[in-house]
């Protein structure tokens, strides 16, 4: 069902200290800065091999925020790469894991961070309070 790790995301307080982190600390190669204040945060992507790492830093996001409050800078979520989202969501319905109805409404959206790509939210009462979150990225 999952084709890879499409992307880590990381949620902090100050995005630029974290982008000297990543970048120059680690050696990581930054692909791109993203404003996005519809989606209420900012993220720089950065690339491990076929993987890459988002670091978010909420703006006006209520979960991101809440996040921080509760666990600080760190891990929030890995995103997973599925070859076709209904088919992706079908397989884990069948597992009892179904999408997060209070985020989006359970439906797939295009990724703020990621344009092309669809990303879908699961419920972490469903999955074992595992925040598991679903991509589907363009042929």
């Amino acid at each position: 069902m999952f084709e890879r790790v499409h992307h880590v995301a990381y949620t902090v307080r100050d995005l630029e200290e974290y982008r000297g982190f990543f970048g120059d600390v680690l050696g990581m190669e930054e692909e791109a800065v993203r404003e996005m204040p519809e989606a209420g945060y900012n993220a720089a992507v950065f690339r491990v091999g076929e993987t890459l790492i988002e670091v978010q830093e909420p703006t006006d996001n209520e979960g991101m925020e809440a996040f921080l409050d509760e666990h600080g800078s760190g891990l929030n979520h890995v995103a997973y790469e599925v070859p076709d989202m209904a088919e992706a969501v079908e397989a884990l319905g069948e597992e009892g894991i179904v999408p997060d109805p209070d985020w989006h409404g359970g439906e797939p959206i295009e990724a703020p961070t990621f344009p092309g790509c669809l990303l879908l939210d699961m419920d972490e009462d469903s999955s074992s309070d595992i925040y598991l979150q679903l991509v589907e990225t363009p042929d």
